[in-house]
């Protein structure tokens, strides 16, 4: 080209739409939740609690009714307490009420706990084999374990440096600056557990 020519020349922008997308796996639910809380929620839970302080309470009530007048063994309240907690653990109970009530208090308890125990685990095997899709801003991205990479394109370094968001200065700062950036045509990185950044442009050509 000649250099009378170059005063000629006129410049225009990118007419392709070009936009930045968050490219990765949908992690194991057990990364980013405690899988022993998820399979009851939280009102199941707390009925859980109160069956085993009303079977505690109702122990100690029967153990008392059956010691009047007869030679058996006391069951105390802390007793009591470790009984409900050892049906919660599947341990048989080191006394034995024997009286009609205290039997009656006892089987309930333990059936009651064998269902409980067996929709517990039956939740929790189908949740070890599940994956989360929970993440779906950039404060979710900020606030998650992924490690995080991104293509070195310019207007990436120079949209993060500028934007005032909190979110997108803290993922920035703390998830890609300063050795998580890939240059042009090395490939992206194919970990279940990492998120990489790109243009959508470069979306299939990287990928």
């Amino acid at each position: 080209m000649l250099d009378e020519r170059v005063p000629l020349i006129q410049f225009l922008t990118a007419l392709t739409p070009t936009q930045a997308r968050f490219v990765f796996r949908a992690p194991p639910l057990s990364y980013v939740s405690n899988l022993y809380l998820l399979p009851f929620n939280k009102g199941v839970w707390i009925a859980c609690g109160i069956l085993i302080v009303s079977m505690t309470i109702a122990l100690s009530v029967a153990s008392n009714y059956e010691h009047e007048g007869s030679s058996s063994i006391l069951i105390s309240a802390s007793n009591s307490l470790l009984i409900s907690l050892g049906a919660v653990c599947q341990q048989g109970p080191p006394v034995a009420p024997k009286n009609p009530a205290g039997r009656i208090v006892s089987l309930f308890l333990f059936v009651t706990v064998m269902f409980l125990y067996t929709s517990y685990t039956a939740n929790i095997v189908s949740l070890l084999q599940a994956r989360t899709y929970s993440i779906k801003t950039v404060r979710d991205l900020v606030e998650s374990p992924l490690k995080m990479g991104s293509d070195d394109t310019p207007y990436f370094r120079y949209f993060f440096k500028s934007n005032k968001e909190p979110a997108h200065k803290k993922l920035f700062e703390t998830k890609i600056e300063p050795k998580q950036w890939t240059a042009k045509g090395e490939p992206a990185p194919r970990k279940a557990k990492s998120v990489f950044l790109l243009d959508s442009i470069s979306h299939g050509v990287i990928l």
